[in-house]
Parts: C-alpha cells; sequence; structure tokens
C-alpha cells in the first residue's frame, strides 16, 4: 500500500496527490482534469462578483464589433470612451465610475451595442450592492440625475444662474427621496400652441426602468416665466405627489425664471429591471389682461440615451406660423446651438414632429415666426 498521509491533497477534490516522481514545483492537483474543474470554479466566481464586466464582455461579443469601432460610434452619443477603458471594464479590471456622467456612458454604450436600456446599468448597480459594506451605503443619496426635462417659452439668458438654481433644486430632490435611479426607454411627448398664441398644454407618456429594487417615483423638473400659471396633472401610471418651488425675482440674471420639480408616484413599487410606462400633462394659464407672448420656442431636454424619443408640436386651428425651424442645443449651454437651424412643414395635423431612435443626450426642439413679424433669417 502507498503511504500517503504525508502528502498534500489536491485542492479540487482533496484525494491524497501522488508521491512526486520527479524534483520541481509541487502538484497542486491529482489530475488534468482536477486543475481543469478547479479554473472553471474560480472563474465563476469571480464572475458572480462582477456581473458588469460579464454581461458587456456578452454583449460585445454578440455585437461582432471591435472595441475601435464601438469607441467611433459612442462619439455621435458624445460619450467619449477608449477601447482601453472598453477593455477593462469587459475584463473585471476597474468599472465606471458612480457619477451621472458614467452613467450616460454605460447607457449610450447600450444603445450602440443593441441591448435592451439597462441591461448594463442594472449589472453594474449588482456589481456595487455586492461590494457594499452596509445598508448606510445603499442609503447615500444619489447625485444629480438630469438637467431640466422641459423648457417652454424660458428665455435662454441667465443660463449660468438658472443651472446653479437646478444644481440647488436637485439636491433637496435628492435628500428628500435617496436613491432613486430611474433609466429611460422611450419618450413620447406633444406640445400645444391655443389660437392666441400661447402655450396650451404638453402631454408627456414616459416608459421607464427601474435599475434596482424599491423604484417608486419620477421627478419631473420644467422652467417656465413666473407670470404663467402651470398645473401639472397625472394622467395615468403616476400621481401627484410633492412639488418643489425656486423662484427668482424679476430683475435678476434669471428674468423671472421659476423652476419647479414635481414628484410623479408610480402606481407600483418597481422591482430591479422592472419596466413601466406613466403619462402626464402641463397646462399653462394666462392672465387676460397679460399682453406678453412667451418666447416661440419649445426644448425638449433629454438628459440620457434612451432608446426613443418622439416629440410633436401641434398648432391649434387658424393658428399658423410663418415659419418654423427645427433646432439642437447643448445641453451644458441651452443659450448655444449645435449646427445651423433646419426648416420645418407642417403636415396635414398643422403639426411638426421629430423622432429620434437610439437618441442621445441632447436639447432639440422648434422655434418659429407668426406670420405679422417681421421676414428673417434665424439666428
Amino acid at each position: 500500500m502507498t503511504d500517503t498521509g504525508s502528502h498534500s491533497q489536491c485542492q479540487h477534490c482533496h484525494r491524497p496527490l501522488p508521491r512526486p516522481g520527479r524534483r520541481g514545483r509541487p502538484r497542486r492537483f491529482c489530475s488534468p482534469t482536477c486543475r481543469s474543474a478547479a479554473r472553471r470554479a474560480r472563474k465563476t466566481a469571480q464572475d458572480a462578483s462582477r456581473p458588469f464586466a460579464v454581461t458587456l464582455r456578452a454583449a460585445i461579443s454578440a455585437s461582432r464589433l471591435p472595441l475601435r469601432e464601438i469607441e467611433h460610434r459612442l462619439d455621435s452619443f458624445h460619450a467619449f470612451l477608449g477601447a482601453a477603458t472598453l477593455s477593462d471594464w469587459q475584463n473585471g479590471h476597474s468599472e465606471p465610475a458612480d457619477t451621472p456622467d458614467s452613467r450616460n456612458r454605460v447607457l449610450a454604450l447600450e444603445r450602440v451595442l443593441g441591448v435592451p436600456t439597462g441591461e448594463l446599468v442594472i449589472r453594474l448597480e449588482d456589481s456595487r450592492r455586492r461590494r457594499a459594506e452596509g445598508p448606510a451605503t445603499a442609503r447615500r443619496p444619489a447625485s444629480p440625475a438630469r438637467p431640466l426635462t422641459q423648457l417652454a417659452g424660458s428665455p435662454p439668458t441667465g443660463a449660468t444662474d438658472l443651472a446653479r438654481r437646478h444644481a440647488a433644486l436637485q439636491a433637496r430632490v435628492n435628500t428628500l427621496t435617496g436613491r432613486q435611479l430611474v433609466l429611460p426607454v422611450t419618450v413620447a411627448k406633444e406640445h400645444l400652441i391655443r389660437p392666441d398664441r400661447r402655450p396650451m398644454r404638453s402631454t408627456v407618456v414616459h416608459r421607464v426602468r427601474a435599475a434596482h429594487d424599491d423604484v417608486d417615483r419620477f421627478w419631473f423638473v420644467h422652467a417656465f416665466n413666473n407670470w404663467v400659471e402651470v398645473q401639472v396633472y397625472q394622467r395615468r401610471g403616476c400621481h401627484l405627489g410633492r412639488t418643489l418651488i425656486d423662484a427668482t425675482p424679476v430683475g435678476t440674471s434669471a428674468g423671472g425664471v421659476v423652476l419647479a420639480a414635481v414628484e410623479l408616484l408610480f402606481d407600483a413599487v418597481l422591482e430591479r429591471g422592472q419596466l413601466h410606462e406613466f403619462s402626464f400633462g402641463v397646462l399653462y394659464r394666462y392672465d387676460a389682461a397679460e399682453p406678453r407672448l412667451p418666447e416661440r420656442v419649445f426644448r425638449h431636454v433629454q438628459s440620457q440615451p434612451c432608446e426613443r424619443v418622439e416629440l410633436r408640436l401641434r398648432f391649434a386651428s387658424g393658428t399658423l406660423p410663418a415659419r418654423i425651424w427645427q433646432r439642437q442645443w447643448r445641453l451644458a449651454s441651452l443659450a448655444e446651438e449645435v449646427g445651423p437651424p433646419v426648416a420645418a412643414q407642417l403636415d396635414g395635423d398643422q403639426s411638426v414632429q421629430i423622432t429620434q431612435v437610439d437618441a442621445p443626450a441632447t436639447a432639440v426642439g422648434w422655434t418659429w415666426d407668426w406670420p405679422s413679424e417681421d421676414e428673417a433669417i434665424p439666428t
């Protein structure tokens, strides 16, 4: 009988290792089969601790795109990621930072790779949750998630002060809500101009996905002139909660612009990865004696990449503009345009439409002139 009592055991099956026949590195496994099985088990354990890297690696493989091509396609989303960073992410050597900018890069990466919204972001949240050391980490407030979601008739002047006020308002929202990551999947919005050339209402339909458990609300943040009465109302899939107001007096750099954050509570508490569709509206009312007309502009701010954006600007019967231009603005400065304006034509419903598939983070919309205004080339 062979004496194996003084020999070490196989690190996989724990059977005694055979006595070495020659000098060399000590054996760790009793056979090539055990060595392969141990390697597979080690890889499985590593993959379980880094679900983001595993999911990203599989998505890149399924896309059949080289890393350099992915890097190039991300440029159109203004999401600048080098091939070396992508390689580190898919191999688990590093992960995106927990910031809105990094989250937008991951959402843009999902669009380039053709995976459903949230497929990578949710796995990234899983990785962070598994590394969390205690409940205090899970309760930390989220960083500001998005800029203004809608500006209707608000002036572009005082953009710096407006951004500062919005950051302060978002900080109040974060303090009240805690960490709520709601990922945009699709958005549809219609803005109606009434016969007296003033905005009448906006209707909005959002389809979102929860990045983690216990997501139950969405904050709609918008800006408008302080001489306009604005009412947000629920339509389906949600009901109204709190409203936070930040109003600046006329004469300041913000020019009397009101910021409002309206809490929309979902009809159900969402679980991780769950989809939810909800709709709400915005009504605009004016004093009959108010002679001023709002600025002739409607901007939709899409602060995060998503699968689809559908926008429609419609004019009431008998209220036809002389000219309409489709425009695009920079998110960092809504007073700065991207490219020249493009002339738009009304359809049979007296409306114009913008449809974006795999939409980047940007601000898009229209400006228009009324027939009584001077003929001019848009600036």
